[in-house]
């Protein structure tokens, strides 16, 4: 089983909660290489994205994304919707704030070259601090594959680059993705266990004019601790409001 692994992060979006009608939105494409033990060559991934944030007032904000890929191992080849997630967050704000989130990841296939399948539920919390010259961001996610054997814990750290009036800005970020009770001789059309990932990252971005922004990400999968080692590089057009 090969996985198409997107560890990099869309926006910066941290412990911050957008008030209310506060919108932040990314649309783009992404592609993906990864080194396969089979003679069939690489396995190769493309994707249109979007990520969007909502505040919805009273400490909430929505975050949104889902992802149409293409992937192709050899002759094979396999399109569709992958990774619908949608996370609802709560934080209090303050200097140093602390968020709560809660959501799901529903992947609407069961077995092929998109992945797994099935769907997550996803319980977690993050914490951010910002400086003159950037922020730093920390976030522990649970996901629990729904009517299958298998969950996880992924953990992201972030270091973030922006002067406060200054329209370019970037970050680097570490994620690690461990997994447990992986039974992976299922039925078949049952859920399969969740992926183990290890990814570094980078994404830079620049305010462009009205709100607009361009922004352009890379990440290494190296190839131990992963179910789906290769690099991608992806790229987006940003609005804020």
């Amino acid at each position: 089983m090969l996985l198409l692994i997107t560890a990099s992060t869309a926006a910066f979006g941290g412990s911050w909660v957008r008030p209310a009608g506060g919108v932040y939105v990314k649309v783009g494409a992404a592609h993906f290489v990864g080194k396969t033990i089979t003679a069939q060559g690489d396995f190769v991934g493309d994707a249109l994205e979007a990520y969007g944030e909502v505040g919805l007032g009273a400490q909430w904000e929505l975050d949104l994304s889902a992802r149409a890929v293409r992937h192709q191992l050899g002759a094979a080849v396999e399109m569709g919707l992958q990774d619908l997630e949608a996370l609802a967050k709560w934080g209090p704000g303050g200097a140093t704030p602390i968020a709560i989130l809660i959501g799901t990841r529903v992947s609407p296939y069961t077995r092929g070259l998109r992945g797994p399948g099935g769907a997550d539920l996803i319980t977690g919390f993050g914490v951010s601090r910002g400086y003159p010259w950037g922020w730093l961001d920390g976030r522990a996610l649970h996901r629990l594959r729904v009517g299958g054997p298998s969950s996880a814990i992924r953990l992201s750290g972030q270091v973030g680059l922006k002067r406060p009036k200054s329209p370019i800005g970037g970050a680097v970020e570490l994620a690690i993705q461990p997994a447990f009770a992986r039974i992976a001789d299922q039925p078949t059309g049952a859920p399969l266990p969740i992926e183990e990932a290890l990814s570094v990252g980078a994404v830079g971005f620049v305010e462009v004019a009205a709100g607009f922004g361009l922004s352009v990400d890379a990440a290494w999968l190296p190839p131990f601790h992963n179910d789906g080692p290769g690099a991608r590089i992806a790229g987006g057009l940003t609005w804020t409001r």
